[in-house]
């Protein structure tokens, strides 16, 4: 076989699928064939401009939240097998710079991020994989990725950590976020959601108040919906101007905002604000493997994942095939049509 299929962009809003050359692997590479890929929002970024900040030949549209199977072990010297069940960790490090030999290697200087994962194949450092049990679908170890995502904010958060919440977005990872947040036992957990169908997703998973949010909304319609909660932390997971002031208006004086949403515009921030109320900024991104820690975020994610301590079938509301990609990113790009996580299945 020397070619596959794979969604490329073509333009602004424009995705096709196109026959391209198979990858090769190169040394300590395995060969995955993909199985089940979730559609990112920062696929939905590249998706919106019609291209990648990243140019390479091919204008691939997106991916790594991949999940698959190992169908070419290469020369390298790992112990994965040919026929192997395995999720993906897209972010590779070098593994001998000083972040890195810390454990903080989503922080590594020589860090590269491969986001290719919407084809049939692709080629992946073997250190990057992770098994997959036997009785996790594919719809939930494509997931893993996101939640590893959380795991790593909360991990990150932990001498802030709280007894109230507020979850600014309530998105894959903004849900997400909700779930492990109440496996944690905090106290109140506030949600802001932009759609109807993801406020009633956030009640149904637990939220103890959810602000149908608009961009009218005031500091003191904020204060109203909080009520007396003093807000420890917030997760902010939409990225952008309104909703990070949200964040900084919620949280008390001296709290914590873990700002997790990209976005393509700079943000001008209240600073004066920051300061004379000590809050503390946080940003995260990707995952680390902490070397006092019993496992990695991504393997964590995974344990929840196997566990059943995620509702996977309330998160992933629409799975299409490869050869329907253009409905696939209208779908996930427009949250009229009631998406929340969608799912390429190959």
């Amino acid at each position: 076989m020397t070619s596959m299929r794979a969604i490329v962009l073509e333009g602004p809003r424009k995705v096709r699928v196109q026959e391209v050359p198979m990858p090769q692997i190169g040394t300590n590479q395995i060969l995955v064939q993909v199985k089940r890929c979730g559609i990112c929002g920062s696929d939905l970024h590249s998706y919106a401009r019609g291209s990648r900040k990243v140019v390479s030949e091919i204008s691939f549209a997106g991916g790594h939240e991949l999940a698959g199977i190992v169908v070419d072990v290469g020369n390298t010297d790992s112990d994965f097998e040919i026929g192997d069940r395995v999720a993906f960790e897209p972010v590779d490090s070098c593994g001998s710079c000083d972040m890195c030999k810390t454990g903080l290697m989503q922080n590594c200087n020589n860090r590269k991020f491969t986001n290719q994962g919407l084809a049939e194949y692709i080629a992946v450092s073997s250190s990057r994989l992770h098994r997959v049990p036997e009785n996790l679908s594919w719809e939930a170890a494509a997931l893993a990725e996101p939640l590893a995502v959380v795991i790593h904010a909360v991990r990150e958060s932990n001498t802030h950590w709280p007894r109230n919440v507020v979850i600014i977005g309530a998105g894959t990872v903004g849900l997400l976020g909700l779930i492990v947040a109440k496996q944690m036992g905090v106290g109140f957990i506030g949600v802001t959601a932009r759609y109807q169908h993801q406020a009633d997703l956030a009640e149904n998973l637990g939220a103890n108040s959810v602000l149908l949010s608009t961009k009218s909304d005031t500091k003191s319609h904020i204060g109203v919906w909080l009520g007396d909660n003093q807000i420890d932390t917030v997760f902010e997971t939409v990225g952008g101007q309104q909703p990070v002031e949200q964040a900084l208006n919620i949280v008390r004086g001296g709290g914590l905002v873990s700002l997790l949403g990209l976005t393509d515009q700079d943000i001008v921030l209240p600073m004066n604000s920051v300061v004379v109320r000590e809050i503390t900024l946080s940003g995260s991104i990707f995952y680390g493997r902490p070397k006092s820690a019993e496992a990695s975020d991504f393997s964590l994610a995974l344990r929840l994942l196997g566990s059943g301590g995620i509702p996977v079938d309330k998160l992933v509301t629409h799975v299409f095939s490869v050869d329907q990609a253009e409905e696939a990113f209208a779908a996930a790009a427009d949250k009229r049509s009631g998406s929340v996580k969608v799912q390429v299945d190959f």
